[in-house]
This record gives C-alpha cells, sequence and structure tokens, in this order.
C-alpha cells in the first residue's frame, strides 16, 4: 500500500471513531447535564486543568520522538517505556500530595477528594501510551480507532450510571477512569507480543529523545497552559459556578479541535516527518490540510453560532441558558485554533520543537494580563471577549514566527485554502439565522432546530459546490476508485 493510500485509509478509520467518540461524549453531556449542575461541572472542569497540565509532563515529549525517529531500537523502546511508567507515577503522586493547596487555590475544599482519584490516571495512561505511538507509527489507525471507542462506549455507560445513582462529580472523575483504563488495557493486551518492553533501562538509550522531547514537552505545557488560562482564571477568581456554565461552552467548542483535528493530524504528522527534507512538497501538504480541516471546522462553528439559542436549551437544558452567549464568542475562538492547530504537525515533523516552545511561551506572558483584564472587567463574557481578541492577534504571529519559517512566504496559499470553506460556511450561517426568524415563533422548538440544521447543510453543500464545482467531480472519482479497488 502507497504511502498515499495508507494516509487516506488512516483518515478514513480516524474518522469513524471520531465520530462515534463525539456522538458518544455529546450523549454523556446531554445526559449528566441533567443530573449534575454548574458547579459540579465547574469542578470536573478544574481537575482537568490539573490533570491536563500533570499529563504533558508524564510523556515527556518522547511519543513525539519516536515517530519522528526513523529507526527505534527494541531496548531503546524498552528504556522508553519504564521512564514513561516512572513519569505517571511520578506525576500521580505530586498530584496527590498537592491536592490541598490546589483546593485552596480554587477555594473549593470538595476538590481535594476527587483530586486523589484523578491521581490515578496517569499511571493507568502511561502503561499503554507507548503501544498506541507504535500503532500510530505504522499507521495502523484502524486498531487504535476500534480501541477508542470501545474504551469511551465503556466510560460513556459507567459515568451516566454513576450520574443516575447519585454520585455528582464523582460519575464525571469515574468516566475518565474507565475510560483510560479500558484502553489501556486494550493496548497492552493487544500489542504486548510484539513490542513486550524488556526488563532493560539505559540511559545512553534515551539520547536524542530527551533533548527532543523536552522542548516537545515544555511546548506541549505551555502550549496547554496558555490554552486553559481563560478556565484557571475563572475559576480561581470567579468560582466553580461561572466555570461551569464556561465549561459547558467550552467542551462543545472544543470537540473539533481534540476530535476532529486528530483525523487529519495524526496521519499528517507521520507523514510529514517522511517528507521533511522537501518544503515545497511540505507546503502544498499543509495548505491541503488546512482546506480539508477548514471544510469541516468551518461550518460546524458558523452553524453553532446560529443554533446556540435552540441547541443548549434542548441538548442540556434550560438552566444552561447562561451558557449561550458564551458559546456564540467561543466559537470564534475555535474557528481560529481550528486553523492555527495544524501548526504543530509541522513542528515535530521538522524537529523545530525549541521554536515552537519560545513562541508559546511569548503568548503565555502575553495571556495572563488581558484574560484577568477580561475577567475584572467582564466576569465570564469578559473572559471569552478576552480570549477571542487574543486568537485574532495570534493568526498573524502565527504565520511570521512559524509558519514562514518552515514552509517560506505561504500566507496568499493560507488565505486561498481557508477562501472557499469561509465563504460558504458565512452564507450557510446567515441562511440559518433567518430560517430561525421564520420558524422559532411558530414551532415547537425541536423542530425549529431540526429545520435550522436541515437549512444550515443544504445551503452549505449548495454553496460549496457552486464555488468549487470540480469538488463533486473529485468526490465521485475516489468512490469510483475505491469500487474499483473492492471489486478486485
Amino acid at each position: 500500500m502507497s504511502l498515499r493510500q495508507q494516509a487516506l485509509n488512516g483518515g478514513k478509520w480516524t474518522a469513524i471513531s471520531t465520530l462515534s467518540i463525539v456522538l458518544l461524549q455529546m450523549a454523556q453531556i446531554a445526559v449528566i447535564s441533567r443530573f449534575l449542575d454548574a458547579k459540579a461541572f465547574g469542578l470536573m472542569g478544574m481537575i482537568m486543568i490539573i490533570v491536563g497540565f500533570a499529563q504533558s509532563f508524564t510523556d515527556m515529549g518522547i511519543s513525539s520522538a519516536i515517530i519522528q525517529r526513523k529507526e527505534t531500537t527494541r531496548n531503546e523502546l524498552s528504556s522508553l517505556y519504564w521512564l514513561n511508567i516512572a513519569t505517571g507515577l511520578v506525576a500521580g503522586f505530586v498530584v496527590w500530595m498537592t491536592k490541598e493547596p490546589i483546593a485552596f487555590f480554587y477555594k473549593s475544599p470538595e476538590l481535594a477528594d476527587l483530586l486523589v482519584w484523578s491521581s490515578f490516571l496517569f499511571p493507568i495512561i502511561a502503561s499503554g501510551q507507548q503501544f498506541q505511538v507504535l500503532l500510530q507509527k505504522e499507521l495502523r489507525f484502524k486498531v487504535i480507532s476500534q480501541l477508542s471507542i470501545l474504551s469511551m462506549l465503556a466510560g460513556t455507560v459507567i459515568s451516566i450510571s454513576a450520574a443516575y445513582f447519585g454520585m455528582g462529580v464523582f460519575a464525571l472523575v469515574l468516566g475518565q477512569l474507565s475510560t483510560s483504563a479500558v484502553n489501556s488495557i486494550l493496548l497492552i493486551t493487544l500489542s504486548w507480543k510484539k513490542w513486550k518492553p524488556q526488563m532493560h533501562f539505559r540511559r545512553s538509550d534515551l539520547k536524542g529523545y530527551l533533548s527532543f522531547g523536552m522542548f516537545q514537552m515544555g511546548d506541549r505545557t505551555v502550549t496547554y497552559f496558555n490554552n486553559n488560562l481563560d478556565k484557571i482564571i475563572i475559576g480561581r477568581f470567579l468560582g466553580a459556578e461561572a466555570l461551569g456554565y464556561y465549561s459547558i461552552a467550552f467542551n462543545l467548542i472544543i470537540i473539533p479541535l481534540i476530535r476532529i483535528n486528530p483525523i487529519v493530524n495524526r496521519v499528517a504528522f507521520p507523514i510529514f516527518s517522511k517528507i521533511q527534507d522537501n518544503r515545497e512538497q511540505m507546503k502544498k501538504g499543509y495548505m491541503k490540510v488546512i482546506n480539508t480541516l477548514s471544510l469541516v471546522n468551518l461550518p460546524l462553528y458558523f452553524g453553532l453560532i446560529a443554533t446556540a439559542p435552540l441547541f443548549i436549551p434542548i441538548m442540556f437544558g434550560a438552566q444552561w441558558g447562561p451558557s449561550i452567549l458564551i458559546t456564540q464568542i467561543l466559537c470564534g475562538v475555535g474557528i481560529l485554533r481550528s486553523i492555527a492547530n495544524p501548526v504543530g504537525s509541522l513542528v515535530m515533523a521538522t524537529g523545530k520543537v525549541g521554536r515552537g516552545f519560545l513562541y508559546n511561551s511569548f503568548k503565555t506572558v502575553l495571556q495572563i494580563p488581558v484574560i484577568i483584564f477580561g475577567a475584572y472587567a467582564g466576569g465570564v463574557i469578559g473572559v471569552a471577549v478576552a480570549f477571542l481578541s487574543l486568537k485574532s492577534v495570534y493568526f498573524i504571529t502565527n504565520y511570521l514566527v512559524m509558519l514562514k519559517t518552515m514552509l517560506g512566504p505561504c500566507f496568499i496559499d493560507l488565505l486561498r485554502s481557508l477562501r472557499e470553506p469561509l465563504y460558504a460556511s458565512v452564507i450557510m450561517c446567515i441562511g440559518v439565522y433567518l430560517s430561525g426568524l421564520v420558524t422559532t415563533d411558530y414551532l415547537s422548538a425541536g423542530i425549529a432546530l431540526a429545520i435550522q440544521i436541515l437549512t444550515g447543510i443544504a445551503v452549505y453543500a449548495v454553496t460549496i459546490l457552486v464555488y468549487s464545482p470540480d469538488l463533486l467531480h473529485k468526490i465521485k472519482g475516489k468512490l469510483g476508485n475505491s469500487r474499483i479497488k473492492e471489486g478486485a
């Protein structure tokens, strides 16, 4: 199978996995939001900030180094595996020991006990992480996708059951633990025979991996911090309830970034690593990545802006009304982040993790005073507006500091790759908004929302084909080729 066919096959299976996981996540949030209040979701938001921050240390950036390296030995993998296990245990222990100061920082005493249970996530994830990385390096995305769906299904069932039986916010923690445990068990069961780590550890085996990984770890840590600084500030200064309303909105806009973007990014990273010496080929590939992601992400965000007043009360309940305006503002953040997000694949593939770390450190320093000002000036809405303003500035600096240095001058190419999805999404958003004006006063909320969604799909499909009439022919050609291959 050619590299292109492997990439397409990987994208297909990652897409299937992503769609399944998104549906399960939405079902989980929709059901649990009926049992839990905003404060419970705010507490979980605080937990996930700490867990995500600590998780950036457990891998030490080594996963990316394994994929970026063309050759890895059995001894190197064994040493890296036991290092990963050790850092997972240390991270869990640190979270456990700092639970009281963290609870004090957030002014939420009940957070301490929840962090004790959450600390078990780190060794659980570390035990299976390397096996997933090796599957990814071999482009075996079908297997990864199937395991991800099964583990997410198990976590969803357990968390909903726990919420139903009155376990409160612990239901969300239990769902996270269950999903991670099932995923690691499945990865170990499937891959242990082929990649069983030896009882071997030498510092010399880590040479090269740690230098790459430390910059990558620092970059991830700083990136995670500046992407979650809004929630840290809301939790500290505005409280758990405010963070709960913000978290519902943030969870909606983050889904494309953590579920849809990886469909392409997970495949793009190993592909870019193989062509890292050909700048022109990388530039063409990167613009295709941006165009592909934008064709999916932009209509989702613009559609959510138009449908949020109906979608959120129907999906989560009328008590979540304060999340509507927050969601609409954060959709702008989602649009800009979804465009900037794929640059990480280029940074890792070209090994320029040091530059990425310095750039993200600069963004963090800039972000702190701006978001704090937004919190004091306008509460949760002020934070959302401040975050959107920052992302607008980052759109330009991301090109100047990162893209231009790796791909050469390509700003016009970037705008061209965004042109068709952006035009079609704006027109779709206007159409959905107008259909809402006509239907909302005369129909039930559910039917009106359904009409808005169908209108959006129809308008977007027609508009994108008017702007890009060759797109339909390309799709038909790919379908025809796949049928021929299946027949053969």
